[in-house]
C-alpha cells in the first residue's frame, strides 16, 4: 500500500510537469511623444469582446484655498471617533491609552491641529510641560483661518506650561498672544 501511494504521488507530480505554460505577448508600451504645453485628450472608452476598457486618468483636484480665511478642514470621521475615545479614557485616568489613540488619529491626518491640541492637553496632565508647550505651538502652526478658539486654548495651554517650568516672560507672552484672539 505504501508503494502505491509513492507511485501516484510521483504520478501526480510528474503530470504536473508536463503542463506547457502559456505564453502571451507583453502588454504594449504606450509612449507619449506630446510636450507638456498642449492639451492631450484621454484616450477613448474600447471594446475588446463584452469588456469595456477604459483608460486611468488623473482625477482632476480642486485647488486647495491658501487664504488665512479658509474655513476648518473636514474632519475625517476615524480622527474624530479616535479622540472622542482619547477624550473617554483622559476621563478614566487611563493617559497611556488616550496617548495611543491621539497618536494613531495623527497616523491618519498628521496636520490635524485638533489633535495636536488635545495630545498637548494630555501631556499638560502628565505634567510633562515642556512636551506640551511645544505640541501646542505645534497645533498653531497648522491652524486653518477661523480656528481661533483652537489657537487661544492653544496659547493659554502654552502659558501655563511655561509657568510651570519658570519661565514668566513665556508665560506672559503667551498670555498676551491669547488676549490678542478675543
Amino acid at each position: 500500500m505504501r508503494f502505491s501511494i509513492v507511485g501516484l504521488l510521483l504520478l501526480i507530480l510528474a503530470t504536473g510537469c508536463s503542463i506547457k505554460p502559456r505564453y502571451e505577448a507583453p502588454a504594449p508600451v504606450i509612449k507619449s511623444s506630446t510636450p507638456s504645453a498642449q492639451v492631450v485628450t484621454p484616450p477613448q472608452t474600447r471594446t475588446e469582446g463584452q469588456v469595456k476598457i477604459t483608460p486611468l486618468q488623473e482625477p482632476n483636484m480642486p485647488k486647495v484655498a491658501t487664504t488665512s480665511t479658509a474655513p476648518a478642514p473636514a474632519q475625517n470621521r476615524a480622527v474624530e471617533l479616535l479622540q472622542e475615545r482619547a477624550a473617554d479614557q483622559v476621563n478614566q485616568g487611563d493617559f497611556a491609552s488616550a496617548a495611543k489613540s491621539l497618536e494613531r488619529a495623527l497616523s491618519i491626518e498628521p496636520n490635524n491641529a485638533r489633535t495636536w491640541n488635545l495630545l498637548a492637553h494630555l501631556r499638560e496632565k502628565q505634567s510633562q510641560y515642556d512636551i506640551a508647550a511645544e505640541i501646542a505651538a505645534r497645533s498653531n502652526s497648522l491652524l486653518a483661518g477661523g480656528q481661533t478658539q483652537l489657537e487661544k486654548d492653544n496659547w493659554l495651554l502654552i502659558a501655563r506650561a511655561k509657568a510651570q517650568l519658570g519661565d514668566a516672560a513665556g508665560a506672559a507672552h503667551a498670555k498676551k498672544q491669547a488676549g490678542l484672539l478675543n
